[in-house]
């Protein structure tokens, strides 16, 4: 008995490049991926068991933590990474300033990939007046530069209360880092129509949706994946930027930005108010970056 269109159609699929097996036995034995894995895991980590971990409250004004001089306590006893200028424990700080690096990114990170995938799926598949619609206007979203705009949509988005902020930061960075999504889906999406499945999916009657959704769509998520990885780094750099001009999460919450943004007045006399957040943004961007260019040369060997 003969098949039907679509179920025919289901069955010619690209041919992935590595079954899963291959791809995480060539993923675990990557150098690069296992310092990346090895970074994240350690940041995960410390913002899941953040209250374990801080010795202090990190909002607590510590008696300790100033001297009689009116100088914060340097790294020693009572506080293993200082204080700053106000007396708070700078390595509750920042196991606490994790959490806010790690939720903002990574949901912001999610935000993206939809809005990035949905458009570059749209522009490469349709192509003509569609593609050139969405073309111009991520060319134009990404002609501007990137933190003056997350400025203006934070400045421009209403509300000022703590959650509302967070909303706000969210949404900033979500807004202006979907653009190098969307335009490497529909580059990649651009070759697969081209191919003899999708032609066949065409020929055998399958409708748009079941081609974005089931051929195209699975074959994308590579490209996808790499791309969302190296984008929770730049989330972790721009939502530390934004904190440290007074464009975060509310002053009073513990971020990475803000911390160097208080210990700036004090580089020279209390520099670890500055260097201990500094490091942990360094750590963990290098920690994303290197699991993207891992997943990269894993997933996408020909590139």
């Amino acid at each position: 008995m003969a098949q039907a269109p679509t179920e025919m159609a289901a069955e010619i699929e690209l041919i992935p490049a590595a079954t899963q097996s291959t791809f995480w036995r060539r993923f675990r034995r990557h150098r690069l991926a296992q310092v990346g894995m090895v970074l994240v895991g350690l940041l995960i980590l410390t913002a899941l068991f953040a209250s374990v971990i801080a010795p202090h409250n990190p909002q607590e004004l510590l008696k300790t933590g100033i001297s009689n001089t009116g100088q914060p306590h340097p790294p020693g006893a009572g506080f293993l990474l200082g204080a700053d200028s106000l007396g708070r424990d700078i390595f509750s700080r920042v196991i606490f300033g994790t959490r806010i690096s790690l939720l903002v990114a990574m949901i912001a990170m999610f935000t993206s990939v939809i809005l990035g995938t949905t458009v570059g799926l749209l522009g490469g598949y349709f192509e003509g007046w569609v593609d050139i619609l969405l073309t111009r206007f991520t060319e134009s979203v990404m002609s501007l530069p990137t933190i003056l705009l997350a400025i203006a949509l934070f400045v421009v988005l209403p509300g000022d209360s703590s959650w509302q902020r967070l909303f706000k930061l969210l949404l900033a960075i979500s807004l202006v880092t979907w653009t190098g999504i969307a335009r490497a889906v529909r580059g990649v999406t651009l070759s697969l129509k081209k191919r003899e499945y999708i032609e066949a999916a065409r020929a055998l009657g399958c409708s748009h949706d079941r081609i974005l959704f089931k051929h195209l769509l699975p074959n994308v998520m590579p490209t996808v994946i790499v791309m969302a990885t190296l984008a929770v780094a730049q989330n972790i750099l721009l939502e530390a930027g934004l904190s440290y001009l007074g464009q975060g999460v509310d002053p009073s919450v513990a971020s990475w930005g803000s911390m160097i943004k208080d210990g700036e007045p004090f580089l020279l006399a209390a520099p670890w108010m500055v260097l201990v957040p500094g490091i942990a943004i360094v750590l963990a961007v290098t920690g994303f970056n290197l699991l993207g260019r891992a997943m990269e040369e894993t997933l996408e060997p020909r590139r």
